[in-house]
């Protein structure tokens, strides 16, 4: 809601071509950073281990201590919305919807992280289990990140060129 409120504010003030031109080079930059990621990141290191400890240390911190079956269902929904909210707050995946929100319409772009979100949990709970015991790498996820977002950003800037070519044609309509 966040995101979609200031995408919205946003797109009130700037072009369609600019816009998909910072959602292009928002992408670029994110690609960027997993990239050095991907190669600063020790090819040993286990992924599903490190996060893991640090999902622990983040509930700890809220005081819940460790998940139990003796917990209401409630209680433990609660618990995992408050520790991924405070996980997911001002992340790579909020920056990137602020900007699609900026550039495309409110509705679809809504409707398509709402389900993006839905899958990706479904998908994370179920790899997780698929995954339990085994190893994962970091520079992997780095890496499969990095490429998914040069293809964000390519698929951005053939937006910001069509962008550009439509404002082109509609000033040739009107002879001066």
């Amino acid at each position: 809601a966040v995101a979609a409120g200031l995408g919205a504010v946003i797109s009130r003030f700037f072009a369609i071509w600019a816009l998909h031109l910072a959602t292009a080079l928002t992408f670029s930059v994110l690609a960027a950073l997993y990239a050095h990621e991907y190669y600063t990141t020790d090819g040993e290191e286990d992924a599903l281990e490190n996060r893991s400890e640090e999902a622990k240390q983040d509930i700890a911190a809220l005081g819940a201590g460790p998940l139990s079956s003796k917990k209401s269902w409630i209680s433990m929904l609660w618990q995992v919305f408050i520790a991924v909210f405070i996980a997911e707050w001002g992340d790579r995946t909020q920056i990137a919807m602020i900007t699609l929100h900026s550039s495309l319409p409110l509705l679809p772009v809504c409707l398509g992280s709402l389900v993006a979100f839905v899958v990706l949990s479904a998908s994370a709970a179920m790899v997780a289990q698929l995954l339990q015991g085994r190893r994962l790498s970091e520079r992997m996820i780095c890496g499969v990140s990095a490429v998914s977002f040069f293809v964000f950003a390519a698929l951005a800037f053939a937006d910001c060129a069509q962008a550009l070519r439509m404002r082109d044609e509609a000033w040739a309509a009107f002879p001066m």
